[in-house]
């Protein structure tokens, strides 16, 4: 005690911080290195599992995880996200690209011909578009739907201004409202076959 030139009270502090480090390391060694590692269970993408039509389309099914970011007391943290989806896996998209490039490969062996793909570039095209065909094929669909619907506007318009000309009021207010009903709901349809063409790209990785 002499020796280290602290006094009585200063050594009885500096004993007790250090049994208290001390402690602190003995549970992390028990607690910390050995002890497994607590394995979250997250909710399953709920599209590719519970999901229906409507839900998929209006994104109904993020309802649930929106109200609990909406708590005051709550941070979402990746634990409260869904589940990846098994088939966009990166182990599961890894063996696709793989295997189709394997087998393009063993192909152009055969052939005993490279003239026509020059390193392997038509080859890696291929294997990519066998990991997205499937979100990329429903992508395109939702954007044909998207382009079609934003073409048709004009001539529901059209329907609207030929309404407001009728002679007759009744007759106009009847093709009127008809007219009005048919554009907003391409509107909406529109808006939502957008939206959903832009997930799917997006879960593709576009």
């Amino acid at each position: 005690l002499v020796a280290s030139g602290l006094t009585e009270n200063e050594f009885i502090a500096l004993k007790a911080r250090l049994a208290t480090e001390a402690a602190h390391q003995s549970d992390l060694g028990d607690e910390g290195e050995h002890a497994p590692t607590k394995q979250v269970e997250r909710l399953p993408w709920p599209e590719s599992t519970s999901a229906s039509m409507t839900s998929k389309w209006t994104f109904s099914f993020m309802a649930g995880l929106l109200a609990l970011g909406a708590r005051p007391e709550k941070t979402l943290s990746p634990d409260d996200l869904f589940e990846c989806p098994t088939e966009e896996s990166s182990a599961a998209l890894a063996a696709i690209f793989q295997a189709r490039y394997r087998e393009d490969s063993n192909k152009k062996g055969e052939r005993g011909d490279d003239s026509n793909d020059p390193e392997g570039f038509w080859r890696m095209v291929r294997a990519l578009w066998a990991v997205v065909r499937s979100l990329m094929i429903e992508a395109g669909w939702c954007n044909l739907m998207a382009c079609s619907l934003q073409t048709y506007q004009p001539l529901l318009l059209r329907e609207l201004v030929l309404a407001v000309s009728e002679p007759d009021p009744e007759v106009a207010t009847q093709r009127g409202l008809r007219g009005a009903a048919w554009v907003a709901a391409a509107c909406v349809l529109q808006s939502l076959s957008q939206q959903r063409q832009l997930h799917l790209a997006m879960r593709a990785g576009q």
